[in-house]
């Protein structure tokens, strides 16, 4: 069974600019670290965009094969803030694991 996002995305194209839209920025953490050795990355991305789409993207944005994406969605949390109920806005992470024998150091920014 091919997945419904398959079918709809397989022929659109992406605009470079659609592309750089879709990365907010890195997501940086102890488990994001760790998981970097392991030749994946972790970025936010938006809440709009699918698997393929980041996949494409970052294919298109950083010239670098992607052999796997996985997604995250990290619910709203309510939080007290002066006394008062506040609530942290939710976002999508996306685990991206690059092919082996590339390096994600050009990448990464470091």
């Amino acid at each position: 069974m091919i997945h419904k996002y398959v079918l709809r995305d397989r022929d659109r194209k992406l605009s470079q600019a659609f592309a750089h839209e879709i990365f907010q920025g890195p997501y940086v953490s102890e488990k994001s670290a760790q998981i970097a050795e392991s030749q994946r990355i972790v970025v936010k991305v938006a809440m709009s965009a699918n698997k393929i789409d980041i996949k494409r993207a970052f294919e298109m944005v950083f010239q670098v094969p992607v052999e796997s994406v996985n997604t995250l969605i990290s619910k709203p949390r309510v939080r007290m803030f002066k006394g008062k109920v506040a609530t942290r806005a939710p976002f999508k992470k996306a685990f991206i694991q690059v092919q082996k024998g590339f390096d994600i150091s050009k990448v990464m920014g470091s």
